[in-house]
């Protein structure tokens, strides 16, 4: 049996990437040194060849009138507001990493401190800032390239992408003559051009993930700087880019135009990156599928994101704060409410929304499936529940990148509104190749159901989850499971941080800070335990959700366990009162509001 299990272990967690399966390879004629190093020469054409708009800026806010460019040469540099800003003095200490944040990290090596030389160049024509912006890139080059000094995050893909760009467009204005450097410096920068090209162009450095956007459009920028439009070789270099391109946007989006990263945010965030490779023109004619795959995705935003426009705080989304303070009423159903369901891209939504009325709208947002290997969590079947503007039940978010036990804990099961079985940090493993484990939803007069099924390893439990959602009403989740042996569980729903909530003989008092109450049931068919957990960090972090980067604030988790080799559990959450599950001729019903709902509690069938 352990073999089994290893190997589907190993067999879940090794994907070859997806950039070794593009089957073509670069031109064998590439740029030079010498094709840089022309290329820093004044002459010729005047028209920019790397303009500002192709490198998607990303400026901080104004603040008190002082502008960015002003705070950067003040204060320093900060990749996010209340950091320590790390001074321009140089030489910059490249391979710090004071705040322990691979994040920070990764933007200091993009170059990203520079950005606002740059706008102050573009925007008021400052004539320091092209100096100072060169002096900070010839500095990286000399601790990298000249000192040769360590620094893992140097070359990372997305980074070294990024760093490309505002390399190539520093280059372009000293081919303008609008900062006219030294000789030795012009030397070094084409040293620096000819070193990314070769180091983007190494095979097995695209890993096809939303870092590679950036990465195919640094090297588009070099060709466009050093190739001449007569240069044969230049053809032969956008074709092939384009190509890729095309191929990244196949990986990124789903046919309905989902992005296929595990998490909500990063459907925009990569929305937002392919953007600016389609309004920079450059690939109008080498990939003809970027406009339209932007399209659909953009289609798609309103389902990324809660009924108040947040985004859906899944996977490697950071969560915010809810706009609604109170936990509303119950709703019933009106002739003007739709509800509306979506099953795809490793997703399934549920959702009823009232054009009139958007205090009505109601989400039901369940991880369905593992699109790609990119931004995952270990959370298949954790779900979150958002009425209006309040959230109920939350997905813990991002927090952040870094290597610390909490960032741990919320990459894994417990952080997750899981059956988390004999303690063991195991995925879940889907049995379709499409690795979409929930079935079509079915619409009720009272609302939608969806079934899931799939097997844990390696503890080898068959496991079947259904979600019954009353949108403005009820949640009810049914988990039964099935073993070869008598295997723990642990029961785990995350409540917002608004809610208070306690435990006694078996059941749940839960309250909204507001004075709502949220009605609880919980149903077991074997003797259970039942605690809530939070903001609890040893022996094991557990009761904590994240709603801005970095932070993690203490949420109530309710927590059933038991031990069985089979069991069946049901978790009701309400708003409105009365609701109950009550066993009579050897089923077991919800009742609530007029609605009898059997309930699925039999032993499962056809464990393989």
């Amino acid at each position: 049996m352990w073999l089994r299990t290893a190997w589907r272990a190993l067999r879940r967690r090794w994907r070859p990437p997806p950039g070794e399966l593009f089957p073509r390879p670069w031109p064998a004629a590439g740029a030079t040194l010498a094709d840089f190093a022309a290329a820093l020469q004044p002459g010729g054409d005047t028209a920019p060849r790397v303009p500002v708009a192709a490198l998607g800026l990303r400026l901080p806010p104004q603040l008190g009138g002082v502008s960015a460019v002003e705070r950067l040469r003040l204060e320093g540099w900060r990749a996010r507001p209340g950091m320590a800003p790390l001074p321009l003095t140089r030489p910059i200490p490249w391979a710090a990493d004071p705040h322990r944040d691979a994040n920070w990290r990764m933007q200091l090596n993009m170059l990203r401190l520079i950005d606002p030389l740059i706008d102050a160049h573009e925007s008021a024509g400052d004539p320091r800032a092209l100096s100072e912006a060169l002096e900070v890139c010839l500095d990286w080059h000399h601790f990298h390239l000249e000192a040769r000094a360590p620094n893992p995050r140097a070359w990372v893909d997305m980074a070294t992408g990024l760093r490309t760009l505002r390399i190539a467009y520093l280059s372009d204005r000293i081919r303008q003559a609008a900062v006219v450097p030294a000789a030795v410096q012009c030397d070094a920068m084409a040293a620096m051009l000819f070193s990314h090209w070769r180091r983007i162009v190494t095979p097995g450095f695209m890993r096809f993930s939303n870092h590679t956007i950036w990465d195919l459009h640094g090297l588009e920028a070099l060709v466009r700087l050093a190739l001449p439009a007569a240069d044969p070789r230049r053809a032969a270099w956008r074709e092939a880019i384009g190509a890729r391109l095309g191929h990244l946007v196949a990986c990124q989006f789903g046919p309905d135009g989902l992005h296929l990263e595990n998490s909500p945010q990063y459907h925009f965030v990569a929305a937002a990156m392919f953007g600016t490779l389609e309004a920079s023109g450059w690939y109008d004619d080498s990939t003809p599928t970027l406009g339209p795959a932007l399209a659909r995705a953009r289609a798609m935003d309103s389902w990324m994101r809660l009924p108040d426009r947040r985004h859906i705080a899944i996977g490697d989304s950071d969560g915010s704060a809810p706009s609604l303070a109170r936990l509303p009423a119950p709703a019933a159903r009106m002739a003007g409410d739709r509800v509306e369901t979506l099953n795809s891209g490793g997703y399934t939504f549920v959702r009823s929304r009232h054009a009139r009325q958007p205090r009505r709208w109601s989400m039901l947002a369940i991880k369905a499936g593992v699109a790609s290997g990119g931004h995952r969590h270990r959370d298949l079947l954790s779900w979150l529940w958002s009425e209006g503007g309040c959230d109920i039940v939350v997905d813990p978010g991002k927090y952040a990148y870094d290597d610390g036990p909490l960032r741990e804990h919320f990459v894994g099961p417990w952080a997750h509104n899981l059956v988390v079985f004999d303690g063991c940090v195991c995925d879940a493993e889907p049995r379709r190749e499409t690795e979409h484990v929930i079935g079509s939803p079915v619409h009720r007069p009272w609302g939608v159901s969806v079934t899931a099924r799939l097997r844990h390893a390696p503890a080898d439990v068959e496991h079947e989850r259904r979600y019954h959602f009353a949108p403005g009403r009820w949640l009810v989740i049914a988990d039964r499971y099935a073993a070869d042996r008598v295997t723990g569980f642990e029961h785990l729903t995350h409540l917002a941080p608004e809610f208070e909530a306690s435990s006694s003989d078996g059941s749940f008092r839960v309250r909204h800070r507001s004075g709502q109450v949220l009605h609880t049931t919980a149903h077991a068919s074997v003797p259970t335990q039942a605690a809530v957990r939070c903001g609890i960090a040893k022996p094991r972090p557990q009761g904590w959700c994240s709603r801005s980067y970095g932070r993690a604030e203490p949420c109530p988790t309710l927590e059933i366990t038991g031990r069985a080799r089979a069991a069946c559990v049901v978790l009701a959450l309400s708003l409105e009162p009365g609701g109950q599950v009550v066993e009579q001729e050897g089923r077991w019903d919800w009742i609530c509001g007029g609605v009898e709902l059997p309930l699925e509690t039999g032993p499962l069938a056809g464990r393989q």
